[in-house]
């Protein structure tokens, strides 16, 4: 019986190793697809930390450029796309937009607080994550949580744009705006 053993295993041994890898190894990367990989989490988790306090440094001098009616440097802080639509689509002037508190767009006028509609009014904290949430964040993209005294939050986007964070707001919070017919 022992014998019949040895000469099974010894078949399907002979046949396996004739019969060439059961498994293929996939091919490597092409050089421009490779990149640098950490199996340490702290690495990454010290680079999401500078990316918020690089942000947050973006809304606070967002905020100190309001407070001082500063409208230029307060546009200067906006994302590309922000500029457009507080430039009524490319027809007005951003500062004066933000100054005036009102533009027009597709002959219809919004009037707004330029703090309530870019940031929030009088924040208590500013948070990285808020329990319960989960941001959509990259590398060029972060979502920073205001939170005022009545635990109300609102979420601000700032996305890296040339060589700095700037807040993104793309399109008009109907909340936050009143409107009127031209």
């Amino acid at each position: 019986m022992s014998r019949t053993l040895i000469a099974l295993f010894a078949t399907l041994w002979v046949s396996s190793a004739c019969s060439g890898p059961l498994y293929q190894l996939p091919e490597p990367l092409a050089e421009s697809e490779a990149r640098d990989i950490s199996m340490d989490r702290s690495a990454e988790r010290e680079r999401d930390a500078a990316r918020f306090v690089e942000a947050r440094r973006a809304m606070l001098s967002l905020y100190e450029a309001l407070g001082a009616s500063d409208w230029d440097a307060a546009a200067a802080l906006l994302s590309q796309e922000t500029r457009v639509l507080l430039s009524g689509g490319g027809a007005g002037d951003v500062a004066t937009a933000l100054a005036t508190g009102q533009l027009v767009l597709n002959n219809t006028r919004y009037s707004f607080d330029p703090v309530d509609l870019l940031l929030m009014d009088a924040p208590q904290e500013m948070l990285d994550n808020l329990p319960g949430e989960e941001d959509v964040e990259t590398d060029r993209r972060k979502v920073i949580h205001l939170m005022n005294r009545d635990g109300d939050t609102r979420a601000v986007v700032l996305i890296f744009e040339g060589s700095a964070w700037r807040v993104h707001v793309p399109a008009m919070p109907r909340e936050r705006v009143t409107s009127s017919r031209l």
